[in-house]
């Protein structure tokens, strides 16, 4: 996992991220926020996501970046897939 602070997505400590695979000029972005997550929209900085499980379902590909905000807690396994 990788300590990033570098969007306005947190306003504390820092956003734990998981990289998957070798990072690639088309890789994506999905933010996740236990609080005013909603895993019905985009899992975008602006609409993230709230589950965990829905980053497990989510079709990630290699050098996809999901970001879990700060002071967030999840009681789920993170058992995520990559295409």
């Amino acid at each position: 996992m990788i300590l990033s602070a570098s969007s306005r997505f947190l306003r504390s400590a820092g956003t734990f991220c998981l990289l998957l695979g070798a990072v690639t000029a088309h890789a994506a972005e999905y933010f996740v926020d236990a609080i005013d997550g909603n895993d019905y929209v985009a899992g975008s900085i602006d609409y993230p996501w709230k589950t965990v499980g829905r980053v497990n379902s989510a079709d990630l590909r290699a050098g996809d970046v999901v970001h879990f905000k700060a002071g967030g807690v999840w009681n789920e396994v993170l058992s995520a897939k990559s295409g």
